[in-house]
Formats: structure tokens, sequence, C-alpha cells
């Protein structure tokens, strides 16, 4: 499904910008008569049945999402740059003239299609994009930030689980899968919920049950307070436009020890004794912290790749985390800790890599 990490791939600097709503769009979705006892109600007594699409049933999205595949291929194919986001359209272009032309020709071919508009609106940045969140370009730094209401309602969310001694699994997911959908807006939205799903994963399979409740660790606490008062710019913003790393690491690790090369420039030594057991990819990962630690101990606001060969430190470092290795988790949260402390971001790539 689109989104707003699709417009990552299609925003370019100085673009304009135009956000279309769509009206009523899943009521514009006629459902076949004979089909249409399939989304029968009662209310008071009465029998009713949906004419057309309905709200909140959990097909809407994807059924409307493809049906808006065919209109957005043919406005692709007339030349226009756009991102389709349920009844959210963007449409980009680096001219005000020829947006203004892209918006007759948008027009035009909405009313063939029988799409509802319900308005426009053409602006450099910002630009609210959906609900959720909101496109900025301040500082010269192009962001999705989440929308106020977003915010707040994440905060809300926060206090009412730090301030609960217990919580249901309901209430906890509910504050996951507000973190979860704000992953494009929230730069580290996944290092504060990690924790949070094994727990919530841990009590589900014990009980079966989202009545169920649960008493928090300090760890998955410690998380919520974080979230609840962000430490830095980054805290609340995503980039769009991916920006040139700054430095190149290349680190590798075997079972006997760690290497890794920047500017080349190598370092590398043995594991350590309390490190010598742990798995590969739990050490691969260790390599990678050496290595950050080492080379940009005196460094800040840095964009850092780092290429590895192995795929679950990829995987780990750019996910920020995961809930397959407690080990492998706690070592990339302790890793993007450390670096967005100093204003640094890692992004990894997977690449062949020689021992060092």
């Amino acid at each position: 499904m689109e989104g707003i990490h699709s417009v990552k791939d299609l925003i370019q600097k100085s673009d304009w910008m135009i956000k279309i709503d769509l009206t009523d769009a899943y009521l514009t979705v006629p459902v076949l008569k004979q089909h249409q006892n399939m989304s029968s109600f009662q209310w008071q007594g009465k029998t009713y049945q949906f004419q057309v699409l309905p709200f909140g049933i959990s097909v809407a999205p994807l059924v409307f999402t493809k049906l808006m595949k065919v209109p957005a291929s043919f406005l692709r194919r007339l030349g226009i740059r756009l991102v389709v986001y349920l009844d959210d359209i963007l449409i980009l272009n680096q001219s005000k003239r020829e947006m203004s032309v892209r918006s007759t020709t948008y027009s035009k071919a909405s009313s063939k299609f029988r799409i509802s508009n319900k308005r426009k609106e053409i602006s450099f940045c910002p630009i609210s994009t959906n609900a959720f969140s909101r496109i900025s370009s301040e500082l010269g730094r192009y962001e999705s930030v989440p929308s106020n209401p977003k915010i707040q309602k994440i905060q809300k969310l926060c206090k009412e689980v730090k301030n609960s001694v217990k919580i249901t699994v309901k209430k906890l997911s509910e504050l996951i899968g507000n973190l979860t959908a704000s992953i494009q807006a929230i730069f580290p939205a996944p290092l504060h919920y990690r924790h949070l799903q094994v727990e919530k994963n841990q009590r589900l399979n014990q009980t079966l049950s989202y009545n169920s409740e649960l008493v928090l660790s300090q760890k998955s606490s410690k998380r919520i307070k974080l979230v609840d008062t962000p430490v830095n710019s980054l805290e609340w913003g995503g980039l769009l436009i991916s920006i040139q790393p700054s430095v190149i690491i290349q680190t590798d690790a075997s079972n006997v020890g760690w290497g890794a090369v920047m500017n080349k420039v190598s370092i590398g030594g043995p594991w350590l004794q309390s490190e010598k057991s742990f798995h590969i990819n739990a050490l691969e990962l260790i390599a990678v912290t050496h290595a950050v630690k080492s080379f940009l101990k005196d460094r800040h606001n840095l964009q850092v790749l780092i290429q590895t060969d192995n795929i679950t430190t990829m995987t780990y470092i750019n996910k920020m985390g995961g809930t397959v290795s407690k080990v492998c988790n706690k070592l990339a949260l302790e890793l993007w800790t450390w670096c967005l402390q100093k204003d640094i971001v890692l992004k990894a790539d997977f690449i062949q890599v020689e021992r060092i």
C-alpha cells in the first residue's frame, strides 16, 4: 500500500505539491446487489445493508487501494508524479506553472473515473498529507512530521499506560499500533515499542486474551517515558529526502574477532571473554557498535552508511531492533541510543565484505 513512505522515492527539493482529498472515498464503490446481504447489520430492531463499500471492515482499505491503482496508473502514464494513500492524493512537480497544468489534467481525468474531490491545496511546504502527518521543509530538511492530534494521542496513551499499575493487553496493543503507524514520521519509533511488543506477545501467548492484564517491566516503562518527552529534534520527524552519507563504515566479524574500515583506516581486535559465547549475528552487531563508537566518538550530526555482509545486522539496524532475538534487539537499541544522542543517523546495506 502506498503512503508517506512512498513520498521518499518521489519527492525532490523545491517541489510544489497539490494535496487532494477524495469525497466519501469508500462510499463511491458500489457493491453488487447479490452481495449486499454480506454487509448487513441490525440497529434498534431493523435490518440494514450497505449498497456501497462500508467503512470499518478490514478489507475496505485494500479493496479501495486496488481500485485506485487504475486511475493512478493512467495519471502516471500522462507524466503526473503522484502518491495515493487511501482517500488522499499528493501530486508533485518542480514547476508551479506546470503544476497548474497537471491539476487541470487530474480534474478532467478524475471526472471520467467518477472520482469526487473534496478540496485541493497547493503550496510548497509545510503541507498536510493526511490526518496522521504533514510534510515540512523547515531548515531545508524535508521531513514527515506527525500532526499535533497524532502527537497528543500518542502522549495521552503513554500517560494512561505509565500511570497504571496494570494494563490490559488491548490497551498496550493500542499504544503499539499508534507507534507502529507513526514509523515514517516519528523517527526512532521502533526503539520505543520493541520491548512493548515482546511483553505483549508473551502475555498474549500465555492467556490468549486481549482483556488479560500485565505489569510492564522497568525497560518498557522507561521507553514509554522517552516517547512522552522527546529528547532531540530527530524524535518527531522522519527525513523524506535521502541524504548522501557523510561517512561509510565497512564491518565484519568472525568467531575470533572483529574488524572495520573507514576512509582506508582499519581497526579491529579479538573478542572479550564475555563476548565469545554470542551467536555470529550478535557478534556482527557488536562489531558495528565497536566500529561506530571508535570512529565517531568525537563526531556529531552525521549520516552514516554501514556496509555489512550479515543480513540480520542490516535488518536490525534499519528496523531499529526486532522481536526474534532479544540479544540482537538489545544491541541494536544500545547502538541507536548512543547514535541519537550525537544526532547520528545510521543506514545499513548488504555488501560482500572480504575478511578485514
